[in-house]
């Protein structure tokens, strides 16, 4: 049995914290979900962090919000995200990216392979950073959600989104022009995501059971939230026979 999910959220750990978190993650061989946000996680300590991923071949869901990876960890993820191929969800919510940040990881993001979930929302990309990013992801053969929530956008930028919605049947959560606006879509986003009947409701006995939550892991492993089976281990609350 190894350990394949860690929270060490809220830790404060800082730049030096960083740094060890940093070679431990690039040397780990089993953990699939790590929680890392509101850490205090800046420059040479955000860089280990995301220099980590270029060595790092289990990884698959990463928050790192909350902290400060700066233009610094934006260069350093530009530089892993090429190399990485299990990542699959990372959050970047509230990390001081400016237009800057943004035209740093860009390229990364159109070199990588394996992301399906991009959070980029509460930063000042400013106009010419979500237009690197919108176009970095044009192309990009898996990523479907991309969260741009409080994020100004321009007419250009919600014209592009548009295309990617359309085109390639990307999620993107965004308040409009003025970046504040609420999308009223969260709910049906839900309801068609844990309805694995497809009758258009979801039983409420099937919400008490678990069982609308685990078919909806099952569904999408790559969210992180169905890491029993990635670990061999049997569900003590599941009738499920599997072993």
């Amino acid at each position: 049995m190894s350990l394949v999910s860690l929270d060490f959220s809220h830790n404060e750990f800082s730049v030096l914290g960083g740094i060890h978190l940093g070679g431990a993650l690039g040397a780990n061989e089993g953990l699939v979900d790590v929680d890392l946000s509101w850490n205090c996680l800046r420059k040479d300590g955000a860089a280990a962090i995301a220099n980590s991923l270029r060595l790092n071949r289990t990884l698959e869901v990463l928050d790192l919000s909350w902290n400060g990876f700066g233009v610094e960890g934006a260069a350093a993820l530009a530089r892993s995200l090429p190399v990485n191929t299990t990542l699959k969800v990372l959050d970047l919510t509230n990390n001081r990216f400016d237009c800057k940040a943004a035209q740093k990881l860009a390229p990364g993001l159109k070199k990588n392979r394996s992301l399906e979930t991009l959070i980029l929302s509460m930063n000042p990309l400013g106009e010419l950073g979500v237009e690197s990013i919108l176009k970095a992801l044009t192309g990009h053969p898996t990523v479907r959600f991309l969260g741009l929530e409080e994020i100004g956008l321009s007419r250009a930028s919600v014209a592009t989104i548009q295309q990617l919605e359309q085109k390639l049947g990307m999620i993107v959560v965004h308040g409009g022009l003025n970046g504040h606006d609420r999308t009223t879509r969260f709910m049906d986003m839900l309801l068609e995501n844990m309805d694995c009947t497809h009758q258009g409701h979801i039983d409420y006995r099937s919400i008490l059971s678990g069982e609308a939550f685990s078919e909806h892991s099952r569904r999408r492993p790559s969210r992180g939230f169905h890491l029993l089976d990635r670990a061999n281990l049997e569900d003590p609350d599941s009738d499920d026979d599997r072993k």
